[in-house]
Protein backbone atom coordinates (compact mmCIF):
# COMPACT_ATOMS: atom_id res chain seq x y z
CA UNK A 1 0.00 0.00 0.00
CA UNK A 2 1.51 3.59 -1.14
CA UNK A 3 1.20 6.39 1.11
CA UNK A 4 2.19 10.13 1.77
CA UNK A 5 5.24 10.18 3.67
CA UNK A 6 5.81 13.77 4.02
CA UNK A 7 2.46 13.93 5.99
CA UNK A 8 2.93 12.66 9.83
CA UNK A 9 -0.75 11.54 9.70
CA UNK A 10 -0.55 9.68 6.75
CA UNK A 11 2.35 7.66 7.58
CA UNK A 12 0.87 7.11 11.53
CA UNK A 13 -2.24 5.70 9.20
CA UNK A 14 -0.40 3.54 6.84
CA UNK A 15 1.68 1.71 9.76
CA UNK A 16 -1.61 1.22 11.60
CA UNK A 17 -2.88 -0.36 8.90
CA UNK A 18 -0.29 -2.97 7.91
CA UNK A 19 -0.36 -3.88 11.67
CA UNK A 20 -4.18 -4.44 11.25
CA UNK A 21 -3.44 -6.28 7.82
CA UNK A 22 -0.94 -8.95 8.98
CA UNK A 23 1.33 -9.82 6.70
CA UNK A 24 -1.07 -9.10 3.90
CA UNK A 25 -0.33 -5.80 2.88
CA UNK A 26 2.71 -3.73 3.46
CA UNK A 27 2.79 0.11 3.56
CA UNK A 28 5.48 1.79 1.19
CA UNK A 29 6.15 5.64 0.63
CA UNK A 30 4.41 6.86 -2.48
CA UNK A 31 7.20 9.65 -2.76
CA UNK A 32 9.96 6.62 -2.80
CA UNK A 33 11.83 6.56 -6.20
CA UNK A 34 11.21 3.03 -6.67
CA UNK A 35 7.77 3.16 -6.34
CA UNK A 36 6.92 5.41 -8.33
CA UNK A 37 9.01 4.05 -11.19
CA UNK A 38 7.03 0.80 -10.78
CA UNK A 39 3.96 2.47 -10.90
CA UNK A 40 4.58 4.39 -14.51
CA UNK A 41 5.21 0.80 -15.54
CA UNK A 42 1.58 0.03 -15.68
CA UNK A 43 0.12 3.10 -15.16
CA UNK A 44 1.88 6.27 -16.98
CA UNK A 45 -0.52 8.72 -15.42
CA UNK A 46 -0.66 7.57 -11.47
CA UNK A 47 -2.15 10.61 -9.30
CA UNK A 48 -1.51 10.99 -5.92
CA UNK A 49 -4.15 9.56 -4.13
CA UNK A 50 -4.26 6.05 -2.36
CA UNK A 51 -2.78 3.28 -4.07
CA UNK A 52 -2.13 -0.61 -3.53
CA UNK A 53 0.33 -2.09 -5.40
CA UNK A 54 0.85 -5.70 -5.70
CA UNK A 55 3.60 -7.97 -7.51
CA UNK A 56 4.35 -10.91 -8.20
CA UNK A 57 6.82 -12.67 -10.87
CA UNK A 58 4.99 -12.36 -14.26
CA UNK A 59 3.05 -8.67 -13.71
CA UNK A 60 2.33 -5.90 -11.82
CA UNK A 61 -1.04 -4.50 -11.07
CA UNK A 62 -2.71 -1.28 -9.60
CA UNK A 63 -6.00 -0.68 -7.64
CA UNK A 64 -7.19 2.54 -6.90
CA UNK A 65 -10.85 3.74 -6.08
CA UNK A 66 -12.97 0.91 -5.69
CA UNK A 67 -10.84 -1.10 -7.24
CA UNK A 68 -8.83 -1.20 -4.29
CA UNK A 69 -11.59 -1.44 -1.49
CA UNK A 70 -12.43 -4.35 -3.75
CA UNK A 71 -9.19 -5.78 -3.63
CA UNK A 72 -8.84 -4.93 0.40
CA UNK A 73 -12.31 -6.59 1.30
CA UNK A 74 -11.04 -9.50 -0.95
CA UNK A 75 -7.97 -10.12 0.61
CA UNK A 76 -8.93 -8.88 4.33
CA UNK A 77 -12.25 -10.30 4.78
CA UNK A 78 -15.26 -7.85 5.78
CA UNK A 79 -14.32 -7.73 9.67
CA UNK A 80 -10.96 -7.05 8.90
CA UNK A 81 -11.61 -4.46 6.38
CA UNK A 82 -14.08 -2.23 7.95
CA UNK A 83 -12.01 -1.91 10.99
CA UNK A 84 -10.01 -0.23 8.62
CA UNK A 85 -12.43 1.51 7.45
CA UNK A 86 -12.86 3.14 11.20
CA UNK A 87 -9.40 3.75 11.30
CA UNK A 88 -9.05 6.11 7.82
CA UNK A 89 -12.65 7.47 8.78
CA UNK A 90 -11.12 8.80 11.90
CA UNK A 91 -7.92 9.88 10.31
CA UNK A 92 -9.87 11.42 7.66
CA UNK A 93 -11.49 13.98 9.83
CA UNK A 94 -10.16 17.98 9.83
CA UNK A 95 -6.46 17.45 11.47
CA UNK A 96 -4.65 20.62 12.72
CA UNK A 97 -1.44 21.38 10.85
CA UNK A 98 -2.44 18.91 8.15
CA UNK A 99 -2.66 20.84 4.77
CA UNK A 100 -5.56 20.62 2.40
CA UNK A 101 -3.59 18.08 -0.59
CA UNK A 102 -3.08 15.70 2.23
CA UNK A 103 -6.14 15.78 4.13
CA UNK A 104 -8.02 15.13 0.29
CA UNK A 105 -5.69 12.48 0.19
CA UNK A 106 -7.15 11.01 3.90
CA UNK A 107 -10.44 11.97 2.93
CA UNK A 108 -10.32 9.70 -0.25
CA UNK A 109 -9.16 6.74 1.25
CA UNK A 110 -12.27 7.37 4.31
CA UNK A 111 -14.30 7.92 1.52
CA UNK A 112 -13.72 5.07 -0.02
CA UNK A 113 -13.75 2.45 2.56
CA UNK A 114 -16.54 3.79 4.76
CA UNK A 115 -18.63 4.53 1.96
CA UNK A 116 -19.27 0.70 1.45
CA UNK A 117 -21.06 0.20 4.64
CA UNK A 118 -24.09 2.45 4.02
CA UNK A 119 -27.06 0.69 2.76
CA UNK A 120 -26.98 2.75 -0.38
CA UNK A 121 -23.97 1.49 -1.44
CA UNK A 122 -24.11 0.66 -5.14
CA UNK A 123 -24.99 -3.18 -5.86
CA UNK A 124 -21.86 -4.09 -7.09
CA UNK A 125 -20.56 -3.47 -4.10
CA UNK A 126 -23.28 -4.57 -2.03
CA UNK A 127 -22.47 -8.59 -4.21
CA UNK A 128 -19.06 -8.44 -3.36
CA UNK A 129 -19.86 -7.78 0.54
CA UNK A 130 -22.09 -10.73 0.29
CA UNK A 131 -19.99 -12.95 -1.24
CA UNK A 132 -17.27 -12.37 0.57
CA UNK A 133 -19.57 -12.68 4.06
CA UNK A 134 -20.53 -15.81 3.24
CA UNK A 135 -17.10 -17.46 1.08
CA UNK A 136 -16.32 -19.18 4.82
CA UNK A 137 -17.97 -21.51 6.84
CA UNK A 138 -16.65 -23.47 10.25
CA UNK A 139 -15.49 -27.38 10.32
CA UNK A 140 -15.90 -28.63 14.22
CA UNK A 141 -14.21 -31.22 15.14
CA UNK A 142 -16.06 -33.28 17.56
CA UNK A 143 -13.49 -35.50 18.48
CA UNK A 144 -10.56 -33.09 20.13
CA UNK A 145 -12.56 -29.82 20.14
CA UNK A 146 -11.19 -27.59 17.69
CA UNK A 147 -12.63 -25.46 14.79
CA UNK A 148 -11.37 -23.58 11.47
CA UNK A 149 -13.10 -21.48 9.13
CA UNK A 150 -12.83 -22.87 5.41
CA UNK A 151 -14.07 -22.19 1.42
CA UNK A 152 -17.87 -22.62 1.67
CA UNK A 153 -17.65 -24.64 -1.90
CA UNK A 154 -15.01 -27.08 -0.50
CA UNK A 155 -15.38 -30.72 0.22
CA UNK A 156 -13.95 -31.99 3.91
CA UNK A 157 -13.10 -35.71 4.13
CA UNK A 158 -12.16 -37.76 7.42
CA UNK A 159 -9.63 -39.96 5.27
CA UNK A 160 -7.87 -41.28 8.61
CA UNK A 161 -9.25 -41.92 12.00
CA UNK A 162 -7.72 -44.69 14.30
CA UNK A 163 -10.07 -46.26 16.62
CA UNK A 164 -9.64 -46.33 19.91
CA UNK A 165 -7.61 -48.26 21.77
CA UNK A 166 -5.37 -46.88 18.59
CA UNK A 167 -3.16 -49.67 16.69
CA UNK A 168 -0.67 -47.40 16.35
CA UNK A 169 0.43 -44.56 18.60
CA UNK A 170 2.75 -42.99 16.66
CA UNK A 171 1.22 -43.05 13.33
CA UNK A 172 -1.36 -40.17 12.74
CA UNK A 173 -4.40 -40.79 14.89
CA UNK A 174 -6.41 -38.32 12.27
CA UNK A 175 -6.25 -36.57 9.08
CA UNK A 176 -8.77 -34.36 7.81
CA UNK A 177 -8.16 -33.34 3.79
CA UNK A 178 -9.94 -30.46 2.58
CA UNK A 179 -10.08 -29.70 -1.12
CA UNK A 180 -11.94 -27.50 -3.81
CA UNK A 181 -14.50 -29.37 -5.64
CA UNK A 182 -13.35 -32.13 -8.16
CA UNK A 183 -9.53 -32.22 -7.06
CA UNK A 184 -7.01 -33.84 -4.69
CA UNK A 185 -6.60 -32.95 -1.57
CA UNK A 186 -4.61 -29.93 -1.26
CA UNK A 187 -4.56 -29.10 2.29
CA UNK A 188 -4.00 -31.91 5.04
CA UNK A 189 -4.61 -31.17 9.06
CA UNK A 190 -3.03 -34.06 11.04
CA UNK A 191 -2.92 -34.90 14.22
CA UNK A 192 -0.41 -37.26 16.66
CA UNK A 193 -0.18 -37.88 20.33
CA UNK A 194 2.70 -35.79 22.42
CA UNK A 195 3.58 -39.07 24.30
CA UNK A 196 4.22 -36.66 27.29
CA UNK A 197 7.08 -34.87 25.23
CA UNK A 198 7.36 -31.34 24.99
CA UNK A 199 7.58 -29.85 21.50
CA UNK A 200 10.86 -29.75 20.98
CA UNK A 201 11.61 -33.00 21.88
CA UNK A 202 8.59 -34.30 19.65
CA UNK A 203 9.75 -32.18 16.64
CA UNK A 204 13.79 -33.81 17.28
CA UNK A 205 11.96 -37.11 17.61
CA UNK A 206 9.25 -36.82 14.01
CA UNK A 207 12.57 -35.35 12.32
CA UNK A 208 14.96 -38.41 13.36
CA UNK A 209 11.99 -40.84 12.42
CA UNK A 210 10.58 -39.92 9.37
CA UNK A 211 14.29 -38.51 7.99
CA UNK A 212 13.03 -35.22 7.46
CA UNK A 213 16.14 -33.33 6.32
CA UNK A 214 16.39 -29.87 7.04
CA UNK A 215 13.28 -29.72 9.53
CA UNK A 216 13.50 -26.72 12.25
CA UNK A 217 13.21 -27.85 15.63
CA UNK A 218 13.03 -24.48 17.55
CA UNK A 219 9.79 -22.73 17.30
CA UNK A 220 9.38 -20.48 14.75
CA UNK A 221 6.07 -20.00 14.29
CA UNK A 222 2.78 -19.46 16.21
CA UNK A 223 -0.83 -20.84 15.26
CA UNK A 224 -3.77 -19.71 17.81
CA UNK A 225 -0.97 -18.51 20.23
CA UNK A 226 0.74 -22.50 20.60
CA UNK A 227 4.16 -22.80 19.68
CA UNK A 228 4.58 -23.99 16.08
CA UNK A 229 7.33 -24.77 13.58
CA UNK A 230 6.76 -23.69 9.80
CA UNK A 231 8.67 -24.98 6.65
CA UNK A 232 8.98 -25.94 3.21
CA UNK A 233 9.84 -29.30 1.28
CA UNK A 234 10.72 -29.45 -2.20
CA UNK A 235 8.98 -31.82 -4.40
CA UNK A 236 8.80 -32.50 -7.94
CA UNK A 237 6.84 -30.25 -9.65
CA UNK A 238 5.02 -28.97 -6.25
CA UNK A 239 6.50 -27.97 -2.88
CA UNK A 240 5.06 -28.94 0.21
CA UNK A 241 4.75 -26.40 2.77
CA UNK A 242 4.09 -28.03 6.37
CA UNK A 243 2.78 -25.91 9.63
CA UNK A 244 3.43 -28.24 13.09
CA UNK A 245 1.69 -26.99 16.29
CA UNK A 246 1.20 -27.88 19.78
CA UNK A 247 -1.79 -28.92 22.00
CA UNK A 248 -1.79 -30.65 25.43
CA UNK A 249 -1.47 -33.80 24.14
CA UNK A 250 -1.33 -33.52 20.50
CA UNK A 251 0.18 -32.14 18.13
CA UNK A 252 -1.11 -31.15 14.86
CA UNK A 253 0.03 -30.39 11.44
CA UNK A 254 -1.51 -28.05 8.52
CA UNK A 255 0.07 -28.72 5.59
CA UNK A 256 -0.33 -27.69 1.96
CA UNK A 257 0.59 -29.05 -1.32
CA UNK A 258 1.39 -25.95 -3.45
CA UNK A 259 -0.51 -25.78 -6.91
CA UNK A 260 -0.84 -22.64 -9.16
CA UNK A 261 -4.30 -21.90 -8.00
CA UNK A 262 -3.64 -18.62 -5.40
CA UNK A 263 -7.03 -18.53 -3.82
CA UNK A 264 -5.96 -22.12 -2.24
CA UNK A 265 -3.62 -20.55 -0.94
CA UNK A 266 -5.62 -18.06 0.54
CA UNK A 267 -7.43 -20.41 1.70
CA UNK A 268 -4.68 -22.12 3.54
CA UNK A 269 -4.05 -18.46 5.39
CA UNK A 270 -7.52 -18.12 6.12
CA UNK A 271 -7.27 -21.39 7.81
CA UNK A 272 -4.19 -20.88 9.72
CA UNK A 273 -5.58 -17.89 11.35
CA UNK A 274 -9.38 -18.84 12.40
CA UNK A 275 -7.63 -22.38 14.08
CA UNK A 276 -8.91 -22.71 17.46
CA UNK A 277 -9.33 -24.77 20.46
CA UNK A 278 -12.70 -25.29 22.45
CA UNK A 279 -11.43 -23.91 25.74
CA UNK A 280 -10.10 -20.69 24.34
CA UNK A 281 -12.47 -18.96 21.70
CA UNK A 282 -10.53 -15.85 21.07
CA UNK A 283 -9.33 -16.50 17.26
CA UNK A 284 -5.45 -15.76 17.58
CA UNK A 285 -4.13 -14.91 14.21
CA UNK A 286 -1.06 -17.07 13.29
CA UNK A 287 2.66 -15.76 13.33
CA UNK A 288 4.70 -17.03 10.32
CA UNK A 289 8.36 -16.62 9.40
CA UNK A 290 8.67 -13.81 6.89
CA UNK A 291 10.94 -16.67 4.28
CA UNK A 292 7.63 -19.33 4.83
CA UNK A 293 4.95 -16.76 3.46
CA UNK A 294 7.80 -15.47 0.53
CA UNK A 295 7.72 -19.39 -0.33
CA UNK A 296 4.42 -20.28 -0.14
CA UNK A 297 3.82 -17.34 -2.12
CA UNK A 298 6.89 -18.56 -4.54
CA UNK A 299 5.64 -22.03 -4.66
CA UNK A 300 1.78 -20.98 -5.92
CA UNK A 301 3.86 -18.42 -8.33
CA UNK A 302 5.80 -21.01 -9.91
CA UNK A 303 4.08 -24.57 -9.82
CA UNK A 304 3.22 -27.14 -12.69
CA UNK A 305 0.43 -28.63 -10.72
CA UNK A 306 -2.72 -27.56 -11.63
CA UNK A 307 -5.69 -29.28 -9.62
CA UNK A 308 -8.18 -29.53 -12.25
CA UNK A 309 -5.85 -31.26 -14.79
CA UNK A 310 -6.42 -35.16 -14.12
CA UNK A 311 -4.35 -36.74 -17.48
CA UNK A 312 -0.85 -36.77 -17.85
CA UNK A 313 0.94 -38.44 -20.60
CA UNK A 314 -2.47 -39.74 -22.03
CA UNK A 315 -3.50 -41.70 -18.55
CA UNK A 316 -6.11 -40.27 -16.67
CA UNK A 317 -6.17 -40.29 -12.74
CA UNK A 318 -9.05 -38.42 -11.23
CA UNK A 319 -8.24 -36.11 -7.86
CA UNK A 320 -4.82 -36.89 -8.36
CA UNK A 321 -2.61 -34.47 -6.33
CA UNK A 322 0.69 -34.76 -8.13
CA UNK A 323 2.02 -32.64 -11.22
CA UNK A 324 2.68 -33.67 -14.85
CA UNK A 325 6.03 -32.88 -16.01
CA UNK A 326 6.33 -33.04 -19.64
CA UNK A 327 7.64 -36.71 -19.67
CA UNK A 328 5.47 -37.39 -16.63
CA UNK A 329 6.01 -37.98 -12.85
CA UNK A 330 6.87 -40.85 -10.93
CA UNK A 331 5.05 -40.35 -8.47
CA UNK A 332 1.60 -39.33 -10.04
CA UNK A 333 2.20 -42.48 -11.95
CA UNK A 334 2.09 -44.50 -8.70
CA UNK A 335 -0.70 -42.64 -6.79
CA UNK A 336 -2.87 -43.47 -10.04
CA UNK A 337 -1.44 -47.19 -10.08
CA UNK A 338 -2.30 -47.80 -6.26
CA UNK A 339 -5.54 -46.18 -5.82
CA UNK A 340 -4.32 -43.53 -4.20
CA UNK A 341 -1.18 -43.05 -1.62
CA UNK A 342 -1.52 -40.72 1.23
CA UNK A 343 2.58 -39.80 0.79
CA UNK A 344 3.09 -36.27 -0.61
CA UNK A 345 6.26 -34.52 -1.92
CA UNK A 346 9.08 -35.74 -3.73
CA UNK A 347 9.38 -39.22 -3.98
CA UNK A 348 12.86 -39.34 -2.00
CA UNK A 349 10.55 -38.42 1.22
CA UNK A 350 8.15 -41.14 1.21
CA UNK A 351 10.32 -44.09 2.70
CA UNK A 352 10.15 -41.67 6.09
CA UNK A 353 6.73 -41.03 6.12
CA UNK A 354 5.82 -44.74 5.90
CA UNK A 355 5.43 -44.72 9.70
CA UNK A 356 2.93 -41.78 9.96
CA UNK A 357 0.42 -44.43 8.46
CA UNK A 358 -0.98 -47.48 9.95
CA UNK A 359 -2.07 -49.06 6.94
CA UNK A 360 1.31 -49.16 5.46
CA UNK A 361 4.70 -50.79 5.99
CA UNK A 362 8.30 -50.84 3.89
CA UNK A 363 10.53 -53.40 3.89
CA UNK A 364 14.64 -52.69 2.63
CA UNK A 365 14.87 -56.40 1.04
CA UNK A 366 11.81 -57.70 -0.59
CA UNK A 367 8.14 -56.56 -1.90
CA UNK A 368 5.36 -58.97 -0.50
CA UNK A 369 4.56 -61.70 -2.56
CA UNK A 370 0.79 -61.29 -4.66
CA UNK A 371 0.16 -57.43 -3.99
CA UNK A 372 0.84 -54.45 -5.46
CA UNK A 373 3.84 -52.19 -3.95
CA UNK A 374 6.14 -49.09 -4.71
CA UNK A 375 9.89 -49.69 -5.34
CA UNK A 376 11.65 -46.94 -4.06
CA UNK A 377 14.85 -45.23 -4.59
CA UNK A 378 16.49 -42.12 -2.19
CA UNK A 379 17.71 -38.76 -3.67
CA UNK A 380 20.66 -40.14 -3.43
CA UNK A 381 20.29 -42.80 -5.57
CA UNK A 382 18.50 -41.24 -8.01
CA UNK A 383 18.80 -37.11 -7.49
CA UNK A 384 17.05 -34.53 -6.75
CA UNK A 385 14.23 -35.65 -6.00
CA UNK A 386 14.06 -39.54 -5.58
CA UNK A 387 12.61 -41.88 -7.76
CA UNK A 388 9.51 -44.26 -7.12
CA UNK A 389 7.73 -46.98 -9.46
CA UNK A 390 5.02 -49.45 -9.12
CA UNK A 391 4.93 -53.11 -8.99
CA UNK A 392 1.79 -54.48 -10.05
CA UNK A 393 2.81 -58.07 -8.33
CA UNK A 394 5.84 -60.09 -7.20
CA UNK A 395 6.06 -64.27 -7.07
CA UNK A 396 9.90 -64.02 -5.69
CA UNK A 397 13.04 -63.68 -7.63
CA UNK A 398 15.92 -61.20 -7.62
CA UNK A 399 13.97 -59.20 -10.18
CA UNK A 400 11.07 -57.18 -10.38
CA UNK A 401 8.55 -56.18 -12.78
CA UNK A 402 8.02 -52.47 -12.92
CA UNK A 403 6.13 -49.58 -14.58
CA UNK A 404 7.23 -45.97 -14.01
CA UNK A 405 7.36 -42.32 -15.40
CA UNK A 406 10.09 -39.38 -15.18
CA UNK A 407 9.84 -35.62 -14.23
CA UNK A 408 11.95 -34.71 -17.06
CA UNK A 409 12.15 -31.01 -16.34
CA UNK A 410 14.10 -32.14 -13.17
CA UNK A 411 15.78 -35.35 -14.01
CA UNK A 412 19.78 -35.05 -14.68
CA UNK A 413 20.51 -34.34 -18.56
CA UNK A 414 20.14 -37.54 -20.89
CA UNK A 415 18.26 -39.62 -17.65
CA UNK A 416 14.44 -39.32 -18.54
CA UNK A 417 12.77 -41.27 -20.79
CA UNK A 418 9.18 -40.16 -22.27
CA UNK A 419 6.55 -40.68 -20.54
CA UNK A 420 5.69 -44.46 -19.60
CA UNK A 421 7.73 -47.79 -19.61
CA UNK A 422 8.14 -50.94 -18.31
CA UNK A 423 10.99 -52.97 -17.16
CA UNK A 424 12.61 -55.81 -15.69
CA UNK A 425 15.20 -54.38 -13.17
CA UNK A 426 17.17 -56.13 -9.99
CA UNK A 427 15.91 -55.80 -6.84
CA UNK A 428 18.87 -53.82 -5.26
CA UNK A 429 18.86 -50.82 -7.79
CA UNK A 430 16.13 -50.30 -5.20
CA UNK A 431 16.60 -48.60 -1.41
CA UNK A 432 13.34 -51.10 -0.24
CA UNK A 433 9.34 -51.19 -0.85
CA UNK A 434 6.40 -50.09 0.09
CA UNK A 435 3.26 -51.63 0.61
CA UNK A 436 -0.37 -51.50 1.86
CA UNK A 437 -0.66 -54.63 4.27
CA UNK A 438 -4.32 -53.51 5.40
CA UNK A 439 -7.30 -51.32 4.92
CA UNK A 440 -8.94 -49.35 7.48
CA UNK A 441 -12.69 -48.62 7.77
CA UNK A 442 -13.72 -46.12 4.71
CA UNK A 443 -14.88 -43.00 5.88
CA UNK A 444 -17.75 -40.41 4.84
CA UNK A 445 -17.10 -37.11 3.66
CA UNK A 446 -17.90 -34.65 6.61
CA UNK A 447 -19.84 -32.41 4.52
Amino acid sequence: MLFDSGCSTCTKLAYDIEQEAGRWLVARSLRNLEMQALLKQVKPNWRWEPTLLEIDARRIRVFTGYALVSKIIMGLGIKRAWRIAQLVNKTSKPVHGVNLERRHFLKQGGALLTGLSLLGMPRLQRALLLSTKEKWQTYHDKDYSFELEYPTDWQVNTVIKQPFPLIDDEAIIKRVSFSPPDTGFVIHLDMWLKHGFDFNSWLNWYAETRLVEEMPVEPNASITGQLGVAFSESGSPNNTLSIFFEAKEHVYRLMYIATNNPTILEAYWHMLDTFTFAENRTTTPAVLPDAFIEEAERATAQSLVIPEVTTCCGFTSNGNPFGCCEDGNCVWWVYRCMSGVPFTGNAGTWWGQVPNFVEWKRDSSNPPTGKRSIAWQSTSAAPPYGHVAYIDTYSGGTNVNITDMCCGENAPTGSCWPCNRSANRPKSNYGGFIYRFKELPTLQSDN
